[in-house]
């Protein structure tokens, strides 16, 4: 990579001679600012990425342009994007502008990537894709274009760009290592849009010290008496823009000393006004012209000339870049400063401004962005443009901009002739804010909606629904959003009551208060078997899943695997996670695993960030049954830290309790404790009883681990009685191996034999495999002791058995003490060393302990060092045995629900450790390993 040198020569802001004979200009007092951005491209950062922020007018784009001038001398391509603030609600439009460049040469790209960007970018018709899809593309496309020269990215008020691209822009500045490509950003500290900058490095760039905001006036303005200077060094605060721009707002008396100063010499609304005058001195045709580049962010003058019509005029563009407002190169029109752009838009007429986007609007090709353009010049109600708005919402959901959807619903509300559309809009937009984390904005609209004169009856229902979501899910108020619920599913099934929105409201009530509520009054409020006839057949499967599932086990199933094959890249990410709950059930979460991993990756910093949180809570479920204990923490840490930072406390806590489930498995019973504290004091005066059982169960596991039998008992029969598993708590279901070991081991045995006649009884094993297999487990465990060893066996044979690790090791685990019982040591040492590897694999120490005690007292010495660094991890153990039977690497990828490349990738990292070379010695490899730990 050609070496950059910022010694700051030619470069365009606060700058001052190098010395009496310069060799060019450097800017003043900001060397240590260049000394970071220069370590960035000469490899001495830990990162390719930068973001400067401060205050307007402190000089962020002068070190942009410092950079920019310096690397495109080093001979760097150079791509440039400016956030613009009438363009912040639509999506990639920021992209848009940094990508076009490159996109001649996009035919290199595979084709379904070249197709997502090219729908993303407006630039064709069809579905629109993913971020994920967009975001790999427009990275691939960059290292493609920095395979000739290395490439910076220079993007400026990213506090202005939209959501979607700063998602992207976000996804790629973490993937720029090993890359010829560096990405230099800047934002405005004093803007609400701030919180949307990219994840990456910062940087502050603080006003100037006082001697070199002195330079600098001194440099640029000889002539002002000392008096003045030194009120404008007082008015401009170290700000170089404002001690740049502040003497040319005064006249030559003024300056001299020989007028009085105006009072207020800062204008109120700097640095914007500080360009004003400068504008105002524009002919009209220029002016009008830059309206047309500051409303449509890309700068194409092809765009602009189009919007220009018969007014276009070169020569008037001219005029604007000579009076050092605009630069025009690469068939763009460049702001010098991004203030120029705002005062422009602020010193044009209310009327001027609409006429410059009715003119954007008829030439716009991308219906998004003629939507936006015709919001903007409506101002009548309007349903043609409020329509245009409403598709230009889905389109923003489906790419992935919700703060785009909501505004826009919102304006598509505002342009609404009917009352009862303008509703309708309103509480669409409130329940997408609920939805992704812009809480007292969904609260505003929901009240703007609850007030307008609309249908009563659409806006009681919608009304209803999104005031319950906000209730739960940021109040933990359970009771009064089952009320709400209820009260909206009465109107769904009244007559002329039905709408779109069953399919909300059931899910809410039934997996968000009757399933987390666990209580029978709850379920009896509403008849589910009854339900209206506009419910959908996704609506009657987690019905199904979540009130029947022991019945309705292998409907739900096979309604699942339809499912996933039935899922598109772009369908809404609340239709896969409302397949995952209800896969949740029967634990088949991995039936959709890859649909929610691609939600989680494209809702990534932007979007449905609710539906994001319970990807994530389905994802850490799966991985923690699975055996992949710090894949599972990993996500629900991120679950927690996202739904902390975007208030979502009912989520929140729902992450805590997994977290506290993971701690007490891996013997920090001490953490696991005070998780659960948590999350009992939050979950128990709002009778979430479903959150306080998870919290338990932590705890029983906790001291189930430590070998505290009695206390585990004690725990045990606090989560629910003994011998019962109501209907109206399914979730029960998932604890009955624990309860019954609890039980067992704290001495009663009779009432840990009625709990597992209960979970017979109500039919748990024909759930899942894994409910199979705990159900066996636990039937071992209550056994006469002659008859134990037969169930041991039969529970452990079971297909799938091994598809659940921690369970199945427990399951060994009790089988080795019961054949040591027995004096059957070589059998008890094989189940022993079986349990201790895969607990020592998981990390779950006070398990692991337990098996090597009692291997210990089977006269097999263990070694702390060896178990707990087993040769294979429970993963590769898992597909090693499974091609040791013959399987192919698609069968077992199916099975596992990995793809045949992961499948390939962990066979290649095995073999070494093995000690072999085929597929073929397999079989014989695990024989071995087996009798080395035996």
């Amino acid at each position: 990579m050609a070496a950059v040198h910022l010694r700051s020569d030619s470069v365009v802001g606060h700058t001052v001679p190098q010395d009496p004979a310069p060799a060019g200009p450097r800017l003043v007092g900001r060397d240590k600012d260049l000394q970071a951005i220069a370590a960035l491209f000469e490899g001495r950062s830990q990162h390719s990425a930068l973001l400067l922020r401060g205050a307007a007018g402190v000089g962020k784009t002068a070190l942009l342009e410092a950079a920019t001038a310096q690397a495109a001398a080093a001979g760097f391509l150079v791509l440039r994007g400016t956030g613009v603030e009438c363009e912040a609600q639509l999506a990639f439009s920021g992209l848009h502008q940094v990508l076009y460049p490159l996109m001649g040469s996009s035919t290199g790209l595979r084709a379904p990537l070249r197709e997502a960007l090219e729908l993303a970018l407006g630039m064709a018709e069809g579905a629109l894709p993913d971020r994920m899809a967009v975001s790999t593309a427009s990275l691939e496309l960059l290292c493609t274009a920095a395979q000739a020269r290395p490439l910076l990215l220079v993007l400026d008020d990213v506090q202005w760009m939209d959501r979607s691209s700063i998602g992207v822009l976000a996804f790629i500045a973490h993937r720029l290592q090993h890359t010829s490509i560096m990405l230099l950003a800047a934002s405005r500290t004093d803007q609400e849009g701030q919180a949307q900058r990219p994840t990456i490095p910062e940087r502050a760039v603080e006003p100037l010290a006082n001697e070199a905001a002195g330079q600098l006036l001194s440099y640029h303005c000889r002539d002002l008496a000392p008096a003045v200077r030194a009120r404008v060094l007082e008015e401009a605060a170290g700000n170089p823009l404002a001690l740049l721009e502040l003497p040319t707002l005064l006249t030559d008396r003024q300056r001299t000393g020989h007028d009085p100063l105006p009072s207020g010499l800062t204008p109120s609304s700097a640095p914007e006004s500080l360009f004003a005058d400068r504008v105002r001195t524009l002919p009209v045709s220029s002016r009008r012209l830059l309206l047309l580049a500051a409303l449509e962010e890309s700068g194409l003058l092809q765009t602009v000339r189009a919007g220009a019509g018969e007014k276009w005029d070169l020569d008037a563009l001219l005029t604007a870049e000579h009076a050092g407002l605009i630069g025009l190169s690469h068939g763009r029109v460049h702001f010098r400063h991004p203030s120029v752009r705002t005062a422009v838009t602020q010193l044009c007429g209310a009327d001027e401004r609409r006429a410059a986007h009715r003119a954007l609007a008829a030439t716009a090709v991308d219906p998004e962005r003629r939507a936006w353009h015709l919001g903007a010049a409506t101002v009548e109600p309007d349903e043609e443009v409020a329509a245009a708005l409403e598709e230009a919402a889905a389109l923003a959901a489906r790419r992935g901009g919700a703060a785009s959807a909501v505004s826009a619903l919102t304006h598509s509300a505002g342009l609404s002739p009917d009352p009862s559309d303008r509703v309708r809009r309103l509480t669409e937009a409130a329940y997408v804010a609920s939805q992704s984390g812009l809480h007292d904005e969904s609260r505003r609209l929901l009240e703007e909606a609850q007030s307008a004169q609309g249908n009563p009856l659409d806006s009681a229902r919608e009304a209803r629904i999104t005031s319950a979501y906000l209730l739960l899910h940021h109040h933990g108020d359970l009771n009064a959003a089952h009320r709400l619920l209820v009260s909206a599913l009465r109107m769904e099934s009244s007559p002329g009551g039905g709408s779109d929105s069953i399919d909300d409201t059931l899910y809410i009530l039934l997996f968000n208060c009757c399933w987390f509520g666990g209580r029978s009054e709850l379920r009896q409020a509403f008849d589910p078997a009854r339900l209206p006839t506009t419910a959908s057949p996704l609506s009657r499967l987690y019905k199904d899943a979540l009130t029947e599932p022991t019945a309705n086990a292998q409907t739900v199933l096979e309604g699942i695997r339809h499912a996933h094959q039935m899922l598109s890249d772009t369908a809404e990410p609340w239709q896969a996670v409302r397949y995952g709950f209800a896969a949740y059930q029967i634990d088949a979460i991995a039936e959709l695993r890859s649909h929610l991993l691609h939600i989680v990756q494209r809702e990534q910093d932007a979007g449905a960030t609710a539906s994001r949180l319970a990807a994530l809570f389905l994802l850490a479920r799966e991985a923690y049954l699975r055996g992949w204990w710090q894949e599972a923490h990993e996500q629900a840490q991120q679950g927690l830290e996202t739904a902390t930072a975007t208030r979502y406390p009912f989520l929140a806590h729902l992450f805590r309790s997994q977290l506290a489930l993971l701690y007490a498995s891996r013997g920090m019973a001490s953490t696991a404790h005070e998780i659960s504290d948590q999350v009992t004091a939050w979950a128990a005066p709002r009778g979430i009883e479903a959150l306080l059982a998870a919290a338990q169960h932590a705890r029983t596991v906790a001291v189930l681990g430590d070998g505290d039998h009695a206390e585990a008992f004690r725990l045990a029969k606090a989560i629910s009685p003994y011998g019962a598993l109501p209907d109206h708590a399914p979730y029960l279901s998932q604890l009955v191996l624990d309860m019954a070991e609890a039980a067992v081991r704290g001495g009663d045995v009779a009432m840990a034999r009625a709990h597992v006649a209960a979970a017979r009884g109500a039919g748990v094993p024909n759930l899942s495999s894994r409910s199979a297999l705990i159900t066996a487990g636990a039937m071992a465990l209550v056994a006469p002791e002659d008859q134990a060893g037969a169930l041991y066996e039969a529970a452990l044979s079971l297909p799938e058995a091994d598809s659940w690790p921690f369970e199945r090791a427990r399951i060994q685990l009790a089988h080795g003490e019961w054949l040591r019982r027995r004096r059957d040591l070589p059998r008890a040492r094989f189940q022993l060393r079986s349990a201790l590897d895969t607990f020592s694999q998981l990390g779950a120490a006070p398990w692991a302990d337990r098996a090597r005690a009692h291997l210990r007292a089977a006269g097999v010495s263990t070694s702390e060092s060896h178990a707990s660094q087993p040769l294979l991890t429970a993963q590769e153990l898992h597909i090693a045995q499974l091609a040791a039977t013959g399987l192919s690497n698609k069968e077992i990828g199916d099975r596992l629900h990995l793809s045949h490349r992961t499948i390939a990738t962990h066979l290649y990292k095995l073999y070494p450790k093995l000690g072999i070379t085929s597929r073929a010695a397999l079989t014989e490899a695990l024989q071995n390993l087996t009798n080395h730990h035996a």
